[in-house]
């Protein structure tokens, strides 16, 4: 195959290679903003209870998770959500938000659109020994933390500050859970949009597709 896209293609899968462990937290980087031409980034992280962020906002990319084990009460405004395995939250740009894991560690796909965040993860963590939480994790160096992601355009919120009202619309989030209401039939593929580009102004758009051997896609390409 001939290709001239400035992006490669590759397949990758989180091992102990590309995973490192910010804080407590297990990152696996998948795709990174150097892989994706800074488009996006896509990180499977591993989330004990606990060592959740302070409550910030993004200026300058979009984020979302999809749940893949474990539930996660979000924070948006004042508004609250509880994602679980199968769903999808999007964080818009300028909305303040926080999230708490509830039990067990919660596993997730985290996507940031464009990509940079990753570049800072990279830069405040350490090689991970094994593939699973890190317990007893030295003190994350507040000035490089606000510092790293001032830079990518975070703000944080003061500790026990209220939540910041938000008059836009009663969820600025949005959270989908694959459901037949969503879902389409197409080729022998049932697709269910978790979010498209209008929610995320181009950026990027997320959807779940359960398919059948012998009814994939002919080869093609995108423009």
């Amino acid at each position: 195959m001939i290709t001239t896209a400035s992006v490669a293609p590759y397949i990758r899968r989180a091992k102990l290679s590309n995973s490192r462990w910010f804080g407590s937290h297990l990152f696996s980087f998948l795709a990174t903003s150097i892989d994706t031409d800074g488009q996006f980034a896509l990180m499977e992280v591993m989330l004990p209870a606990g060592q959740e962020p302070p409550a910030h906002t993004h200026r300058i990319d979009d984020e979302a998770f999809y749940i893949l084990g474990g539930e996660i009460e979000f924070r948006i405004g004042c508004e609250t959500v509880l994602a679980r395995k199968g769903d999808f939250v999007l964080l818009p740009a300028g909305i303040e938000h926080s999230f708490r894991v509830l039990g067990p560690p919660a596993r997730v796909l985290l996507i940031s659109a464009p990509g940079g965040l990753d570049e800072v993860f990279t830069e405040l963590s350490q090689p991970a020994r094994r593939m699973g939480i890190r317990t007893n994790p030295p003190p994350l160096d507040l000035g490089s933390f606000l510092t790293g992601f001032g830079r990518k355009g975070l703000s944080f919120a003061p500790l026990n500050a209220p939540p910041v009202s938000l008059a836009l619309k009663s969820n600025p989030a949005l959270a989908t859970r694959p459901a037949v209401g969503l879902s389409r039939w197409y080729c022998g593929q049932l697709l269910t949009p978790l979010t498209t580009g209008s929610e995320t102004n181009g950026r990027f758009a997320m959807i779940e597709a359960l398919g059948r051997r012998g009814e994939e896609p002919p080869l093609h390409v995108h423009e």
